[in-house]
C-alpha cells in the first residue's frame, strides 16, 4: 500500500469511528474541551491579559476565567484556535516519523498546563492521567498506533465546532438548560462562544455558528489535503510504502 493510499484511508476510519462513535469517547470529548479552552486562555495572555483559571467539568465542558479585556478575540479563540491545533497535531503526525515524541511531547504539555491553570479536581485528574497515557502510548506503543491517535485527537479538535454545534442548538432553540447544582456553572453553561460574540456584535449567533463551522470543516479539509500530500512526498523520497 502507497503512503498516499494509507493516508486517505487512516483519515477515512478516523472520520468514521468519530461520527459513529463519538458520543462514546468520552476522553477524547475532554481532550478537546481541554484544547479549546486554552485557546481562550492563550488569547488572553497575547492580548496582555492573564488566566485565572480553566474549568473542565465531567460533563465534557469548560470555561476559562481571564482578565483580558479584548472580549472579541478571547471569545472568538476558542472556535478559531481548535481547528488551528487540530491541524497542527494531525500535520505534525503525517509529516515526520516522529508520531512517539509527538505523543509525549503532547502529553507533557497537559501536565504542565494542568499545573498552571487546572483548579478544579475533575479537570487536574483528567490532564494527568490522559497526559501519562499519551507519553505512556509514546514510550512504548509502535509508530503506527501513535500516528492513528494523533490523526484522530486532530481530527477531533479540528471538528469540535461540528460536535459542539449540537449542544447549542439544544440550549438556544429547544430550551435545554443545564442543571449541574452550580448556578454560575449553570450560566456559562446554557450560553455559548457564539452568543457571547452575538451580544458583543449584534449579529446573530446563528451567523457565528454557521462561520465557526465553516472554519472547523475547512481547516480538517486543508489539512486533510496537506497530510496526504505529505504522505506522497514522504513515499517518493523513501522509495517504498510506510505509514507516518
Amino acid at each position: 500500500m502507497s503512503n498516499r493510499a494509507y493516508s486517505i484511508g487512516l483519515l477515512l476510519l478516523c472520520f468514521v469511528v468519530a461520527l459513529v462513535l463519538w458520543d462514546w469517547l468520552y476522553p477524547v470529548n475532554v481532550f478537546v474541551v481541554v484544547l479549546h479552552e486554552w485557546c481562550h486562555g492563550l488569547a488572553a495572555i497575547l492580548t496582555g491579559g492573564s488566566v485565572g483559571q480553566i474549568y473542565i467539568d465531567v460533563r465534557a465542558g469548560g470555561w476559562c476565567s481571564h482578565n483580558s479585556s479584548w472580549r472579541f478575540v478571547t471569545a472568538a479563540a476558542g472556535y478559531v484556535g481548535s481547528p488551528i491545533l487540530g491541524a497542527l497535531i494531525l500535520l505534525a503526525a503525517a509529516g515526520t516519523r516522529r508520531d512517539r515524541a509527538i505523543s509525549m511531547f503532547l502529553g507533557a504539555f497537559l501536565i504542565v498546563l494542568s499545573a498552571l491553570y487546572v483548579r478544579n479536581t475533575f479537570g487536574l485528574a483528567f490532564c494527568v492521567a490522559f497526559g501519562l497515557l499519551l507519553i505512556a502510548s509514546g514510550r512504548w506503543l509502535p509508530e503506527a498506533v501513535n500516528d492513528f491517535i494523533l490523526r484522530f485527537l486532530g481530527m477531533s479538535s479540528c471538528l469540535y465546532s461540528v460536535v459542539d454545534l449540537k449542544r447549542s442548538l439544544m440550549a438556544h432553540w429547544g430550551g435545554w438548560r443545564p442543571n449541574t447544582g452550580n448556578a454560575e456553572l449553570d450560566r456559562i453553561w446554557s450560553s455559548s462562544d457564539a452568543d457571547t460574540l452575538a451580544a458583543l456584535t449584534g449579529i446573530p449567533a446563528t451567523v457565528w455558528w454557521g462561520l465557526f463551522l465553516l472554519l472547523g470543516v475547512g481547516t480538517f479539509a486543508v489539512a486533510a489535503w496537506l497530510s496526504v500530500k505529505w504522505e506522497s512526498g514522504w513515499s517518493a523520497k523513501d522509495g517504498a510504502p510506510g505509514a507516518g
